[in-house]
């Protein structure tokens, strides 16, 4: 039987409350951080069905298309370490582009023309594919974001 403290007096609460209380502050504290954790679950997911063919979530895995994404969220455009990136993403990141929830979710929907907006240039972006629902964007730009959150010492831009 858990204990519930409130103004130092022990209160007897059922295992089974005592589980929903954890379970609540759990929620309550992915949300303050900016996003739900059944948005981040549903980003992991979509990441995997969208995005793991071509990048990889650690910085020492197998090299594969695109750059690695583990810590990609507030991170410059263009620094990823060891990726050959094209001139239209260094120059965007030379232009200040971070990449956050305002800058991935339209990225997602559009690579080549949101290079092209940003950097008032044609985009030469080996990036081809396209995410149309922008709940899918949101829900894996959260999950990259909630790498961010789980390794604090990583979270360094690349």
């Amino acid at each position: 039987m858990g204990f519930c403290r409130l103004r130092y007096v022990p209160v007897p609460m059922s295992s089974k409350r005592f589980c929903l209380v954890v379970a609540l502050l759990t929620l309550c504290s992915a949300e303050s951080s900016g996003f739900s954790a059944e948005l981040v679950r549903k980003g992991e997911i979509l990441y995997q069905r969208r995005c793991a063919r071509c990048h990889t979530l650690e910085e020492s895995g197998d090299r594969k298309l695109g750059p690695f994404l583990g810590r990609i969220y507030g991170a410059q455009a263009g620094t990823a370490d060891a990726f050959p990136h094209s001139e239209a993403y260094r120059k965007a990141g030379e232009m200040g582009l971070i990449w956050t929830e305002d800058t991935l979710v339209p990225y997602m929907r559009d690579p080549k023309g949101f290079l092209a907006d940003f950097t008032k240039e044609p985009s030469v972006s080996r990036m081809a594919f396209k995410l149309a629902k922008e709940d899918e964007r949101k829900a894996i730009t959260a999950f990259l974001r909630s790498l961010e959150t789980e390794n604090p010492e990583s979270a360094a831009v690349p």
